[in-house]
């Protein structure tokens, strides 16, 4: 039995992967660089003999000075020049002018004109301005400008004037106290200004408005950590003597009289008239008058805001007042009618005096001039002699003065209903959104 051979399975042939070969790479690296070298010192050679080829030959005649030398003796007086030329060195001021303007008309004839400009150089007697440079506010004095940059209360006026103090304030902290945050701000440092602001001559009435601008920005600052003091309480503490401010001497009241003449002045000008500026300014009057809102508080009246005057009987004087002060006061009869038929021209979301294409302050100061027209024609002999200030200087009509007739009218109400007069002074003074008592004296002619 004849054995079987069997075929042995064919094994795959595995290919072999090349290996790099680092020892020829390197060495060819190495002879690129030897040839790259020799190529360069050849032609940095080749280079060299061209330029000693032709650079000029050197004789020690070269080297001789052309300029002369002195010979002085043992005292320094000059006995001679030796040399081929002479020359001695002058400054600016000894040169003629024929050739200072020779030498400008021909290298830059706007050299004098000019300063560094073009490559060219002042000369030494050129009187130059030095570079100014403005100095940056100090740290407090950024706060500050944050703070009324992002502050909406009051009126665009009242915070450009309080921002103005409140700059010198800053200013005087920095330079005196060197005070980093408005955080910090403590009575000495108001009691200290003060004393500076009266040594520099400064009335007492401005110190005052001051001393607001400053509770003002106080009042923005965020976890202040101390409470600034009244300046009833500053007197009582510090010492700090503040005079009174003089009040008006007279009334600046209107008489019946003129406020009717101005209504019905008004009314004939709405007839006529192009623009509704007539009929603001009666409807703003009417509000000074009946509600003792100021101009600005009437002007930037809103829509919701008089349909909820309209329906509680209270209106709510919100952000546009003075220093921010939120207050309510009771709406008039003579306001109701006004509002009511206001209302049926302006929509929803908008003001009731102003306007989508138009500015607050534009409309307040439209009807401020158009009240300085017309308050001549119905001024009276009776009210212009009762309206005189300190000085004997008459005082004309105006919206504040409308202001005047509420108060007067509410303390006479008040009084009549059994109220003393420091509480009927106290209800009032909030109701004008003043909230000092003693500013009630000079709305009543200290009465």
């Amino acid at each position: 039995m004849t054995e079987k051979k069997t075929r042995t399975p064919r094994q795959k042939r595995v290919k072999q992967k090349k290996k790099f070969n680092w020892k020829s790479f390197f060495m060819i690296i190495i002879c690129t660089v030897v040839l790259v070298g020799f190529a360069g010192a050849a032609a940095g050679g080749y280079l060299i003999y061209s330029m000693a080829s032709e650079a000029p030959k050197v004789s020690i005649e070269a080297f001789e000075s052309p300029e002369s030398s002195l010979i002085l003796d043992k005292n320094g007086n000059l006995i001679a020049e030796i040399g081929y030329q002479k020359r001695s060195n002058v400054t600016y001021e000894d040169l003629p002018n024929s050739l200072v303007d020779a030498l400008v008309s021909i290298e830059d004839s706007r050299f004098f004109e000019h300063r560094r400009r073009n490559g060219s150089k002042p000369t030494p007697t050129q009187k130059i301005k030095p570079k100014l440079t403005t100095k940056g506010d100090s740290a407090i004095t950024s706060q500050m400008k944050k703070l009324f940059k992002h502050t909406r209360t009051g009126s665009f006026k009242t915070r450009k004037r309080y921002e103005k103090a409140c700059k010198t304030f800053t200013d005087f902290l920095n330079e005196r106290f060197k005070l980093k945050s408005l955080r910090n701000l403590q009575d000495k440092h108001v009691v200290a200004y003060i004393e500076h602001r009266q040594a520099l001559g400064i009335a007492d009435k401005t110190i005052k408005t001051d001393l607001g601008a400053i509770r003002y920005m106080h009042d923005l600052v965020s976890n202040a950590k101390y409470e600034l003091s009244s300046n009833a309480e500053l007197k009582g503490v510090y010492n700090i003597q503040l005079d009174k401010t003089m009040a008006v001497k007279g009334d600046r009241a209107w008489k019946k009289d003129e406020y009717e003449g101005m209504k019905q002045l008004l009314n004939e000008q709405v007839k006529t008239a192009a623009s509704n500026t007539p009929q603001i300014t009666h409807d703003v009057a009417v509000l000074a008058r009946t509600m003792g809102l100021r101009v600005s508080e009437a002007v930037c009246m809103r829509r919701s805001q008089a349909e909820n005057a309209l329906r509680t009987g209270v209106y709510g004087v919100q952000g546009e007042a003075k220093g921010g002060k939120h207050r309510q006061v009771a709406l008039s009869k003579e306001a109701r009618v006004m509002l009511n038929e206001r209302l049926k021209n302006v929509a929803r979301g908008e003001r009731v005096f102003v306007r989508q294409d138009e500015k607050a302050h534009q409309v307040i100061n439209r009807v401020e001039k158009h009240l300085e027209r017309c308050r001549d024609a119905v001024t009276s002999v009776e009210g212009a002699s009762s309206r005189l200030n300190y000085k004997g200087e008459e005082k004309p009509l105006t919206f504040h003065g409308l202001r005047y007739n509420y108060v007067q009218d509410r303390m006479n109400a008040l009084q009549q209903e059994g109220y003393t007069r420091d509480a009927a002074a106290h209800i009032v003074t909030q109701e004008v959104g003043h909230n000092r008592i003693e500013v009630i004296k000079i709305y009543t002619n200290g009465k």
